[in-house]
């Protein structure tokens, strides 16, 4: 008998088993299932890797998953089979199964495990109930299968990837992943509006080691997402998403402990650079930021550089080896004047406009599309992109060309870029709602600029005698 039969009536586990490869809106589904069941939540993730049907690395699932469902206990990682995460589940005392499945599966799981029980494990009662259908192609779906987002990946189609992603701020990061694991990241088009991504980083820079590095946290050093200070100044606080790992920072950077293992060093900004040191992936990012205040419009204010509080910044970023050579294609160079940013990597150029509609606290997303970069030619879609954008710029000034109907504007971007919207938390909206919720601020810009241009206009005005 386990212990805690003795004090406690039956225990039930509600859990799943599969590959989340990659984790998916349809598992979140799942996810919500397995939660509104009375007993405690549990996810196995099969060890499984193959490159067509399980791309990403073991790691990395689990490090989504975790991100993706921190409200779910992630099983043991050393469980390989469905079997095993069964009896992992009953060596821990639970004495009532709940299985969670998709539609389409129910039948199979309630004849495996009623197959098994009461010679690989033995439960009390087993009950398979269904999560609803995840293939968007489905009647009724609400979601996207995993198979349907790896071949969008295989596709090189990121806006259908998209929409499997339960948090679109990693939706590039798992697509890049998915098709590094499936072998066809080289048919990523490098050529983007510029013929290579050129900074001023070296090709090769030298490899440092941490001086004094503070020692890892252990049982005497209390450790919280809110943080702990010691005597010395030395801070440590768990990390955001992944509660075995601890952010310990002194005067020589950040450095981040997995147990008492350092996997992690991020040196203190001088000057603008800063080095990040990963020891899991060995690769080290070199980061180089500056900013430029202007000053007041109109005023004599001295131009300031590299005060961390300038209206125009600047980033450029590369990857290196462990040898200190820089990883071919990894240069990204970012630049941002007020709310309206400019990234350019190996995937194309990617512009942020923050205050599309400041109203709904709405951003947009407007990225280099391959496809269309062909079509149009080089020259004629730069020119296009140019303009719209200019326009779009002005009005995030607060600056707006009088009489601009911004929408056609984000039409006739839609027409040769891949646009997103975001709101203030990051998640996706329809475009048709964001065009029509903006309207109230181009409006608002227009009537501005038109009152600013009649005041302007009256005082030019020749002056007539009383």
């Amino acid at each position: 008998m386990k212990l805690r039969e003795l004090f406690e009536a039956p225990a039930t586990a509600v859990m799943a088993f599969g590959r989340m490869n990659p984790p998916t809106i349809g598992h979140a589904k799942l996810v919500d299932a397995i939660k509104s069941q009375p007993g405690d939540p549990f996810i196995f993730l099969s060890q499984s890797q193959k490159p067509k049907t399980d791309p990403l690395a073991f790691e990395d699932k689990l490090r989504y998953a975790k991100f993706f469902f921190p409200n779910v206990t992630i099983g043991n990682p050393q469980v390989k089979t469905i079997i095993q995460a069964l009896q992992k589940v009953e060596s821990l005392g639970y004495q009532q199964l709940i299985y969670v499945a998709g539609s389409d599966r129910v039948q199979a799981f309630e004849e495996l495990l009623n197959k098994y029980n009461g010679k690989d494990f033995t439960f009390k009662s087993i009950k398979v109930i269904s999560a609803g259908e995840r293939d968007p192609d489905a009647d009724g779906a609400e979601g996207m299968s995993a198979s349907k987002m790896r071949q969008a990946a295989a596709d090189n189609d990121i806006e259908s990837f998209k929409q499997g992603v339960p948090e679109p701020k990693l939706a590039d990061e798992m697509f890049a992943a998915v098709r590094q694991g499936m072998g066809v990241e080289d048919a990523v088009p490098a050529e983007s509006l510029e013929e290579e991504v050129k900074t001023s980083l070296p090709d090769k820079i030298k490899i440092l080691k941490p001086q004094n590095p503070p020692k890892a946290p252990d049982a005497t050093i209390p450790v919280s997402r809110n943080g702990y200070t010691a005597d010395n100044g030395t801070t440590y606080k768990q990390d955001k998403y992944e509660k075995n790992l601890v952010h310990v920072s002194d005067g020589g950077g950040t450095y981040t402990f997995d147990g008492s293992r350092m996997v992690k060093w991020k040196t203190p900004m001088i000057g603008g650079l800063q080095y990040t040191y990963d020891y899991v992936q060995r690769k080290i990012k070199l980061d180089f930021n500056t900013d430029v205040d202007p000053g007041r419009p109109g005023s004599n204010d001295p131009v300031k550089v590299g005060t961390g509080k300038g209206d125009v910044n600047s980033n450029q970023s590369a990857m290196y080896d462990f040898k200190g050579n820089k990883i071919a294609d990894s240069s990204a160079v970012k630049v941002g004047a007020g709310t309206l940013s400019t990234k350019i990597d190996k995937s194309g150029a990617t512009v942020k406009d923050g205050m599309f509609d400041p109203f709904n606290n709405v951003t947009m997303i407007a990225k280099s599309n391959p496809t269309k970069l062909e079509k149009f030619g080089k020259e004629k879609y730069k020119a296009i992109l140019d303009k719209e954008l200019g326009l779009l710029k002005q009005a995030s000034m607060g600056r707006a060309v009088p009489g601009t109907d911004y929408k056609k504007v984000t039409q006739r971007l839609m027409q040769i870029a891949d646009i997103s919207f975001r709101d203030s938390s990051g998640k996706g909206i329809p475009a048709r709602q964001a065009i029509e919720g903006a309207k109230e601020w181009w409006a608002s810009l227009n009537k501005t600029n038109k009152d600013k241009n009649d005041k302007i206009a009256k005082q030019r005005a020749p002056q007539t005698g009383q």
